[in-house]
Formats: C-alpha cells, structure tokens, sequence
C-alpha cells in the first residue's frame, strides 16, 4: 500500500501585506511569518483497486472543516493530478 505522512507546521503572520488581487482571484502578499511547533499531520494513501473505490475519501477530526472540492487539500491533490497526468481518483486523505 503506497502512503505518505507529512507534518504541516502552523505559522505565526508578523506581518501581512495584501498587495494586489491577481486575474485568477487570489493575491500577491508580502509576508513575514514564524513557524512554531504546532500543526497538522497530512496522511495520503492510495485505495487499493480491489476496495472498488471510484472518488476519493477526504476526512478530517475538526469540525466544521469543508471535505469537499473547495478545500485546499483536495484543490491540491486535484492540481498534483493535472500536472502529472495521473487520472488515479482513488486516494484517502486524513488531516
């Protein structure tokens, strides 16, 4: 079973800059941030094929978190698909 565990370290804005809102919606920022200890542990496995998984499965243990394409971990995971070419729609991913 291929999987990867990652910690994402929280991070403290010193100071946040909103410079301009780009043609795709986001924003140029500039930034001065410090990361400390606390964060979150990011877990991604492949569904094998023979669990007859047809989506993926996006789970988190904090209430009120979206699991749906408008979160950012799926978003990634969506746009790690389009630049590698992988049309693999069964991944698991616990934050």
């Amino acid at each position: 079973q291929q999987s990867l565990s990652l910690f994402s370290p929280s991070k403290i804005n010193l100071f946040l800059r909103i410079l301009r809102k780009r043609p795709d919606g986001f924003h140029d920022l500039a930034s001065l941030f410090q990361a400390i200890g606390l964060g979150d542990k990011l877990e991604l496995e492949v569904i094998p094929s023979e669990e007859g998984a047809t989506k993926d499965e996006f789970t988190c243990n904090m209430e009120g978190v979206p699991v749906d394409d408008s979160n950012l971990v799926i978003r990634a995971l969506n746009l790690m698909r389009h630049k590698t070419s992988s049309n693999s729609n069964n991944n698991n991913a616990n934050v």
